[in-house]
């Protein structure tokens, strides 16, 4: 009889074991900003007042302090449509909510318009990736006239399915020449990609007008976040917890999200330390995720990373998936919030 009991109690002992080791939060790091530091504000679509949900990409416009926002639902039905917003730096301190701008000009071009990672070029052009659907995606690249946004070059095609971030590479190509990440092999369900040790199937490639994409890398665990770096490119594995480069990779303490560059050449990365609950989270399967923000010293990339700011049981803020830090104000985004996070050291 209590062989039968034990068959019985030991698998559900087992489930409540993994359960419990999903849901518990990682360690705490010591951070340059504390919770009284940080808080959130609101977004609020200004032609609409609903919150915007899930401004999970951000990128600063050069020498503007002016902040471009790549948001949409993830939970939403995908014939919802996101948007791509403005605010700077300055508009979101002190506040509680704020209703940025919103860039106007490419919804009109695509059906739904679900934007995911964007780049902004040195003389002021925007690149979104539009992920519309499962399985699909397309680029643009545009010109920003104010607040309204003038097509210049589309790239489409199969392969950019799985499109996740990119960069303006310029140099021999030409202006409108992007490098992008493809986060792994299959348009659909990818059970390798999900196997530890299978072996990744991301890659990186190159975009250039009237021509095939070109592939510069392959076999990336999850290739995410992407920038560069003297001619060097740096790209997020996020399921390997590091950056990727060729002189060395650079090992992290949780899954690297998107990355942007600060003073200093500090490369800021927004790191998920525990992928399965980011998973739990941005599935609607659980209500908060830790964030985690780094500070990596591109001149130094032995040195330990620089925690920004830690929440591992994202109770101030949830699943942050990117980060800018300007003149001391970090900014982040999250794959879920209906806000932005905003830290800044007191003074006085």
């Amino acid at each position: 009889m209590m062989r039968g009991v034990m068959i019985r109690v030991l698998p559900v002992v087992f489930i409540a074991l993994v359960l419990i080791w999903l849901v518990s939060p990682p360690v705490r790091l010591p951070a340059r900003f504390n919770p009284a530091d940080c808080r959130k504000v609101a977004l609020i679509d200004p032609e609409t007042g609903d919150p915007i949900i899930g401004p999970e990409d951000i990128a600063l416009v050069p020498n503007s302090g002016r902040l471009i926002i790549s948001a949409h639902d993830r939970l939403a039905s995908d014939d919802v449509d996101g948007g791509l917003y403005s605010a700077t730096v300055f508009d979101l301190q002190a506040r509680g909510s704020f209703k940025p701008k919103r860039l106007t000009g490419l919804k009109e071009k695509w059906t739904p318009f679900r934007p995911h990672g964007i780049a902004v070029s040195d003389d002021g052009r925007i690149a979104v990736i539009n992920r519309a659907g499962a399985g699909t995606a397309t680029i643009d690249i545009a010109r920003l006239d104010g607040n309204r946004l003038q097509r210049l070059t589309r790239f489409e095609g199969p392969q950019l399915c799985r499109a996740n971030d990119l960069i303006f590479a310029g140099g021999a190509g030409g202006p409108d020449t992007l490098v992008a990440t493809i986060d792994r092999g299959s348009c659909g369900f990818s059970v390798r990609d999900l196997i530890p040790f299978a072996g990744g199937t991301g890659s990186v490639i190159e975009l250039t007008p009237g021509r095939y994409p070109r592939v510069l890398m392959t076999g990336l665990s999850f290739a995410n976040g992407l920038l560069e770096i003297d001619g060097e490119l740096v790209i997020s594995e996020t399921r390997a917890d590091r950056l990727y480069r060729l002189s060395g990779p650079i090992s992290l303490p949780g899954g690297p999200d998107n990355l942007s560059l600060a003073q200093g050449r500090k490369i800021i990365a927004a790191v998920h330390p525990v992928l399965y609950q980011l998973a739990l989270y941005r599935y609607g399967g659980a209500s908060r995720a830790p964030s985690r923000i780094l500070a990596i010293d591109a001149d130094r990339p032995g040195q330990p990373a620089e925690v920004l700011f830690d929440d591992p049981a994202g109770k101030i803020y949830s699943g942050a998936t990117s980060a800018v830090l300007s003149d001391g104000v970090l900014v982040a985004g999250s794959v879920r919030e209906s806000a932005l996070l905003v830290c800044a050291k007191r003074t006085g």
